[in-house]
């Protein structure tokens, strides 16, 4: 049987929810990028990030590990496991790709997709992504991976900062404005 072609009811109706989708990844990070600027707390990052793969991408089961002091979940959703409990296997260290869990430690095996999130060569966060459907294009992939890269690095800066500001480098709360004035006015911080 010769597969029927897509009518173009079929082809707009396709368009029409890939324009939707991109509309959402847009304001998604719209809004990280505000929550950004403003300096929200690293949980409301975090809140960030759950909302946008529950709502706007329709992601079913997901958990987000990250390395801080260790490595931990700070986000699971769907899952029949609580990963906030289960340390991240070894395993795992050495992702440098996206990847599909096929012989995954059995925790873990009721994801289907890896993401890594890495800063330079140092890997800061590993997205597990579960329930998917074979051959289902309403999730993008390396949006999750940028979305999730976008909060990790803002949230290893917060760290940056603090550690600075505990060092006694930078006033804390002070953001060194003297430096950002004799960078953005250079005329009025030569007369200081």
């Amino acid at each position: 049987m010769i597969p029927k072609a897509p009518s173009n009811g079929e082809k707009e109706a396709g368009l029409a929810n890939s324009l939707q989708l991109k509309q959402l990844e847009l304001n998604s990070l719209l809004e990280v990028t505000q929550a950004i600027n403003f300096n929200l707390p690293e949980d409301s990052l975090y809140k960030i990030f759950y909302f946008t793969l529950i709502a706007n991408l329709k992601i079913k089961k997901f958990a987000l590990y990250v390395f801080d002091f260790g490595w931990s979940c700070k986000v699971n959703y769907g899952t029949k496991t609580n990963f906030k409990s289960i340390e991240l296997d070894q395993s795992f260290f050495n992702v440098s790709k996206i990847s599909k869990l096929e012989k995954a430690a059995e925790q873990f095996s009721e994801f289907d997709l890896l993401i890594p999130v890495a800063h330079k060569s140092q890997l800061l966060a590993i997205v597990f992504i579960g329930g998917l459907e074979l051959g289902e294009e309403n999730t993008d992939v390396s949006f999750v991976q940028t979305f999730a890269n976008i909060i990790t690095v803002a949230i290893e800066n917060k760290k940056l900062a603090r550690k600075r500001a505990s060092a006694g480098s930078i006033p804390e709360g002070a953001g060194n404005r003297k430096r950002c004035t004799i960078t953005f006015v250079p005329y009025l911080s030569s007369r200081q």
